[in-house]
């Protein structure tokens, strides 16, 4: 069967879409309660639908030999994920999501259990799952089919740009965070050795820098609590991009004092 622009992009959102239900699912069972796991405001999350797409693409011919299907699943959905998720994290020098705590796992981005996961899962997709969405879109008048993707391709497009304007504000806190938390470590590390070396004749010196630090945090704090559109959204969805505020060292104050 051959696919073009507008079933591909059909299969695509349909696939997206069961994905974020796939992750709303999952999280919440864990978590007891509704997160938007997708990176994007909408009910859908691309990477569920690109993989998909890329299965479909590149591993039809080889459908009927299963053994191949499945190894060739894993190695494309992991080789994906992968990519994701070191892009993610050298844009924002942190992980989006983390396996380090599973055992067989490559840098944290993926593992052998989510890999054979994904396998079994294309697998299904191909067998039992793309047939009956097959049997569907391709019954579809053309001006429907037009309708609907030029819809959701609006939809999507526009949701992206939001999405990246946000994450992108998001980076800038956390590089301007960064340099405010190395120039407070700087001078905390000045402000408790030059106590250690004479909290007497360098008491002047010493309350300018915590005059200093003081501000650095007050900053800090300002950055911090800053909002941005779509800030509470993105954190929920994935946790282990947390910020913290900085507290005062209690042992420097009662040296100071």
């Amino acid at each position: 069967m051959s696919y073009g622009f507008y079933e591909l992009t059909l299969i695509f959102f349909i696939y997206a879409f069961l994905g974020w239900c796939i992750e709303v699912t999952r999280f919440a069972a864990r978590e007891k309660k509704f997160i938007n796991r997708g990176f994007l405001s909408g009910p859908y999350c691309p990477i569920y639908g690109f993989g998909v797409v890329g299965v479909l693409l590149l591993l039809t011919p080889i459908k009927n030999n299963l053994p191949l299907l499945f190894i060739s699943s894993i190695i494309l959905t992991s080789t994906l994920e992968f990519i994701v998720g070191f892009i993610l994290e050298k844009l924002f020098h942190q992980k989006w999501w983390d396996y380090s705590t599973y055992r067989f796992n490559i840098k944290g981005y993926i593992c052998l259990h989510i890999s054979v996961f994904w396998g079994i899962a294309c697998v299904t997709v191909m067998y039992f799952v793309e047939p009956v969405i097959d049997s569907v879109i391709f019954r579809l008048p053309s001006n429907l089919s037009t309708m609907i993707v030029t819809s959701l391709l609006a939809v999507i497009i526009a949701d992206t740009v939001v999405s990246l304007v946000t994450v992108l504000k998001i980076r800038r806190k956390f590089v301007l965070l960064g340099e405010i938390n190395r120039k407070m470590d700087n001078l905390s590390k000045i402000i408790g050795q030059n106590i250690a070396d004479s909290a007497i004749n360098l008491k002047e010196f010493n309350d300018k820098n915590h005059r200093d630090l003081d501000e650095l945090r007050a900053n800090y704090r300002a950055i911090l609590e800053k909002r941005v559109i779509g800030y509470n959204r993105i954190f929920k969805a994935f946790p282990l991009l947390q910020l913290t505020i900085p507290h005062k060292d209690k042992d420097s104050d009662k040296k100071k004092s």
